[in-house]
């Protein structure tokens, strides 16, 4: 009769010169259990977890971290891997793999036992306790990713190229579609011209960005921090608007925005009335960013109006939840817009106007002969179209294009029209 087996022989493989090997095996397992700890702690913590943190040295060294999400991912994932695949090589040499288990049997063995013990368990224990985690392990991380960077960042570098790419590939494919559908809206004969700009504006929506759309700095209508009540009332009362920028100083250091349905219940108050107190934060928005992520963060947000930054973060222009949705449905007025209000005096002898306004109207307006546009086909022509005829094809934003009496500068435009013109009137010897 055969005799049981004895397990004897695999308990002799954990002792003697094997030892070490198995003590390293642990430690690895155990600090890539750390790692995955600390950065499912970095981000699960919240914006009360980061105000305990609040003057300690390490709220700037987890803020530093979280300043630059990918690069910790990527470097904290790379620490995590190479320590597990340093251990299942340690454990390796320290055992001898029985014959009756089999290399597949204890691979998988061995896959389990470290996604448990160095993944699983450490990321439930770290989002469950981040700020403990994040505080006791932030420096250590931090000085990981400081030393890890030089060499991951070309990766990410290249890893960012080939995402864009695929991006700008995907973009084109849609954009060829959509653009295919408004085609074929053009063909059919019940399809109006409401409903085909509508399907023009989806088009674009997604390609531009929010410098196409915003208003320029110098139509932005803005209050100095330093007014009065009354005043401020008297200038509300004059500018027409529900929410307006408060600047102290000059316009680029905006401190607010007020909004004006705060201050309805304090309208019979003193000069001295403190209004300051009702500004809200305002919300800025480089002017790089595409106007299709703007409307979803506009959404999450829930505010309807952006102060545009450029690289420098200066002020350039505003930007409104209704300016995005008038590239989509067209120009929106409201009860209190003027009809055929389609131009506005900036200056003297500067005005902006709307590229839809008939020649004959800017004409009038202008109080010149409409003669001075010898290609006008039409008195229905609109001063955008007459603009594109002389050009020959779509300008680009700050374009400018002479037309005797007149210096037309592009101030605004999408991927198949002009949208708003500056109009400069020369002066009287310039003509001559």
């Amino acid at each position: 009769m055969d005799e049981p087996p004895s397990y004897s022989k695999y308990l002799t493989l954990f002792f003697g010169d094997n030892l070490l090997y198995l003590f390293i095996t642990v430690l690895l397992v155990l600090m890539a259990g750390i790692v995955s700890a600390t950065e499912a702690s970095l981000f699960s913590l919240k914006q009360e977890d980061l105000e305990k943190l609040k003057n300690q040295k390490k709220q700037k060294v987890v803020t530093n971290l979280l300043d630059r999400p990918r690069l910790v991912v990527t470097v904290l994932t790379a620490w995590k891997y190479v320590m597990l695949i340093s251990a299942a090589v340690m454990f390796t040499i320290a055992t001898r793999i029985p014959h009756e288990v089999g290399i597949i049997s204890f691979t998988l063995l061995l896959t389990v036992v470290f996604a448990f013990f160095s993944v699983i368990i450490p990321k439930i224990y770290g989002t469950s306790n981040s700020l403990r985690i994040a505080g006791l392990f932030g420096t250590i991380s931090n000085k990981l990713v400081t030393i890890t960077a030089p060499f991951v960042n070309p990766f990410l570098r290249m890893s960012n190229k080939i995402e864009r790419k695929l991006e700008s590939v995907a973009a084109e494919n849609s954009i060829k579609e959509l653009t295919q559908a408004l085609e074929l809206a053009a063909v059919d004969k019940h399809a109006t011209d409401d409903q085909k700009e509508i399907l023009e504006g989806i088009v674009n929506f997604g390609t531009l960005t929010v410098e196409d759309v915003m208003r320029p700095k110098n139509e932005i209508n803005s209050i100095d921090i330093s007014l009065n009540f009354h005043d401020l009332l008297i200038y509300i009362k004059k500018s027409g608007y529900s929410r307006i920028p408060v600047y102290e100083d000059n316009e680029d250091r905006v401190r607010g925005v007020l909004y004006i349905k705060d201050l309805l219940p304090y309208l019979n108050e003193s000069k001295s009335f403190e209004w300051r107190s009702f500004l809200r934060p305002p919300y800025f928005v480089p002017q790089t960013k595409k106007i299709d992520l703007l409307l979803k963060d506009f959404q999450e947000k829930r505010v309807h109006m952006a102060l545009v930054t450029d690289a420098t973060n200066a002020i350039v222009g505003l930007i409104t939840l209704e300016d995005l949705i008038e590239e989509i449905i067209g120009e929106i007025h409201d009860e209190f817009d003027e009809v055929g209000g389609y131009y506005k005096k900036i200056e003297d002898k500067t005005f902006i106007v709307d590229s839809k306004i008939p020649v004959s109207e800017f004409c009038r307006i202008m109080d010149v002969d409409q003669s001075v546009f010898d290609n006008v086909k039409s008195e229905t022509e609109t001063l955008g179209s007459v603009l594109l005829d002389i050009q020959d094809d779509l300008p680009r934003k700050g374009d400018q294009i002479t037309v005797d009496p007149f210096t037309f500068i592009i101030e605004a435009v999408d991927h198949k029209r002009i949208k708003k013109i500056k109009v400069l009137i020369h002066e009287e010897k310039e003509r001559q």
